[in-house]
């Protein structure tokens, strides 16, 4: 939806495609891709849609923001963690793997 014309504000609204970029290819890029259960197409196309984006210039960022998790002694896995992106928009699937001592 970050991508997609239909999520694009009026000028001076709110709008969830941030730059208001869109493309037919991208469109068309995007319509593939959501119905494409093979992986490895699935991929494909989401390189192609990158590179679209990227060829336009849609964003440029400036600056990364760091994260960190702060936990007692007593809160164990945290390392098992260290090498996942924690602030994706991604599950988090290693909730399960974090435990508390007495």
């Amino acid at each position: 939806m970050f991508w997609s014309k239909d999520f694009i504000g009026d000028y001076g609204k709110l709008s969830v495609n941030f730059p208001g970029f869109t493309s037919d290819k991208l469109e068309q890029l995007m319509a593939q891709s959501r119905v494409t259960i093979d992986p490895a197409k699935r991929r494909d196309l989401t390189n192609q849609i990158v590179q679209e984006l990227n060829a336009n210039v849609t964003q440029i960022w400036l600056y990364a923001t760091p994260f960190s998790l702060v936990a007692a002694d007593r809160v164990h896995g945290l390392k098992a963690i260290a090498n996942l992106p924690f602030a994706s928009y991604q599950a988090k699937t290693w909730w399960g793997q974090i435990w508390l001592s007495h």
